[in-house]
């Protein structure tokens, strides 16, 4: 009797699990479903069923054939590239087909599941991220893998692999890796004068540095992005440069020992004292004018996913599979790659933030609240993981006006409906700015290892590559700063974004040059030129016969990415 009850008990738990387990289509408050059964010459009923995943952004679609009688259920992700003009609905005139609807012309398109089938697997040996269809009116996604370094694949395999692999990966990084791509200014370079390398005023706010520090130069050899002077050869530290092939684009270079005394003496209690590597070690910073650029936001083929983060503790876990009830994107294809339409108009590119396995807590309150408190993201309007609590976020609404906050639980009925991106990144590194003082606020685990989540070395060493973003607003204009700390930890980063009046700064990826990737494009007679942030982001991006193929535009990514584009 005892052995017949454990067999209905675990029969009862697989049965759950696997027909009861959610999907990433049952989380999303606002989907439009509409089905018809179908059956057949041959008597084999088919639910076919039409998927707007939310109604109110009218981009994404999920195609689901639910064949009944054969047991089987196959889905297919479509895009729509006019969401403000095209309908789409189910056809009434068809079987298997849907109706586009456009300015008052529908337009009748059959898609049968073994043509979706042949179509996706031939787009998918020829690394095609996306298929026209329909008289090029929708676009199917199509599942390929994305490129990734050498380094990262073998990563990836020690980790998921090796026994001890995570281990082993952080050793590398702090031996062989170890402040690997530090820059910093060897030999005298103060000015003699202050007009070398000093720009016509435009752009953000200056960094506030040292007065020891005002004649200050930083060689630029390593920078990729041109500025718009092509005699300056150093820029003075602290002050913005417009670039060369766009004038609302400007970068900036600071080294955080000349951030001046009265930032690097606030908040002791919340930041650490500068070693004296991370002190003199080069910041690259990049900003842009957000009354000229659009941003967005992509998931990459790989990462972020939805399984549970292997820093999260087994006590907090209270589902089988993912925090969000699932362990898969899937029907979700994340491409990695922008669309046709998206590339004609960019301004840059930049990796996101850490992949799942890393973004969630394993120490601090943060790992005993909210199944551990992974890192929510968005795009289209889509929940693609839950936007959690007192995490910090930057978020892109349907207007594509840009804000960035720490998420509070009122956001999911204040803010969520009209969220079209975001992405969540652990805790702040700047959370407001003193009202008195005008001086930044260092986020309050900026100069915690475990409970800031800040990843690092396995005996907390945490100075490394890093990134960050952060938003700034100078007389009346809203700028978004993107942060290349050549070797850091979070209190440097802290420094210098406080030096340079960041309103709220939030952490973005790690270790390599691959995650802290940047890049600004031009265009000349139709062809499209890579400005990366670092020279050798290079080989990043593909290169043949002249020609390139850009990371994130010409070739789809395994990581996650924001990208810019010119506003019309």
């Amino acid at each position: 009797m005892k052995f017949f009850l454990i067999v209905i008990l675990c029969s009862i738990l697989f049965f759950n699990k696997f027909v009861f387990a959610k999907s990433i289509i049952d989380i999303q408050p606002n989907k439009l479903i509409s089905t018809k059964e179908i059956t057949s010459e041959k008597g084999k009923l088919t639910q076919f069923s039409l998927i707007n995943l939310n109604a109110d952004f009218n981009r994404w679609y999920i195609l689901k054939y639910d064949q009944i009688t054969e047991k089987k259920i196959d889905y297919f992700h479509f895009q729509n590239p006019d969401p403000d003009n095209q309908i789409i609905k189910l056809s009434n005139v068809k079987d298997f087909a849907i109706d586009i609807s456009v300015n008052g012309k529908v337009y009748t398109c059959e898609l049968t599941v073994d043509n979706l089938t042949n179509l996706s697997e031939k787009a998918s040996k020829s690394l095609s991220a996306y298929e026209e269809l329909c008289d090029n009116r929708i676009f199917l996604r199509i599942a390929i893998n994305g490129r990734r370094s050498s380094k990262e694949a073998v990563a990836s395999f020690l980790r998921k692999h090796i026994w001890g692999g995570e281990k082993i990966t952080s050793i590398v990084k702090q031996t062989l890796f170890k402040d690997k791509f530090m820059l910093e200014v060897v030999g005298d370079h103060s000015s003699q004068t202050d007009k070398v390398g000093f720009p016509e005023k435009k752009g953000p706010q200056r960094a506030k540095i040292d007065e020891k520090s005002s004649g200050r130069l930083i060689p630029m050899q390593m920078l990729g992005i041109p500025i718009s002077d092509e005699n300056v050869k150093e820029l003075k530290s602290g002050e913005w440069y417009p670039t060369k092939y766009d004038s609302s684009v400007y970068v900036s270079a600071i080294e955080p020992k000349s951030v001046a005394d009265e930032i690097l003496k606030s908040y002791p209690e919340r930041t650490s004292s500068l070693d004296s590597v991370e002190s003199k070690a080069i910041a690259f910073l990049v900003a842009f004018d957000l009354e000229k650029f659009g941003i967005g936001f992509m998931v990459g083929t790989e990462h972020p996913s939805a399984e549970w983060s292997t820093r999260v503790s087994s006590e907090v876990r209270d589902k089988d599979v993912g925090p969000d009830g699932f362990d898969s994107l899937l029907p979700i294809v994340g491409t990695g790659r922008l669309t046709k339409s998206h590339a004609q108009d960019i301004a840059a590119t930049f990796t996101g933030g850490f992949k799942r396995s890393h973004s969630g807590f394993r120490h601090g309150h943060l790992s005993k609240v909210n199944n551990g408190s992974h890192y929510g993201f968005i795009e289209e309007g889509v929940i693609l993981s839950t936007l959690q609590p007192e995490l910090a976020t930057v978020i892109i609404d349907k207007n594509n006006n840009l804000s960035m906050k720490t998420w509070e639980t009122k956001d999911n009925k204040e803010l969520l409906p009209n969220i079209q991106y975001a992405r969540q990144n652990g805790v702040p590194i700047i959370d407001g700015i003193d009202s008195k003082t005008s001086i930044p606020i260092p986020g309050s685990y900026v100069n915690q290892w475990g409970k800031g989540n800040w990843s690092g070395s396995i005996d907390s060493k945490e100075r490394a590559l890093r990134a960050g973003l952060c938003l700034s607003n100078y007389k009346g204009k809203k700028y978004l700063i993107y942060g290349y700390f050549s070797t850091a930890t979070p209190s440097a980063m802290a420094r210098v974004f406080q030096a340079y009046q960041c309103e709220y700064a939030m952490h973005l990826d790690m270790n390599a040059l691959e995650h802290t990737y940047l890049a600004t494009y031009s265009f000349e007679h139709g062809e499209i030129s890579v400005h990366n942030l670092i020279d050798g982001m290079k080989v990043l991006d593909r290169y043949h016969e002249g020609k390139v193929s850009p990371r994130f535009i010409g070739q789809s990514d395994n990581r996650d990415f924001f990208y810019l584009f010119h506003k019309n």
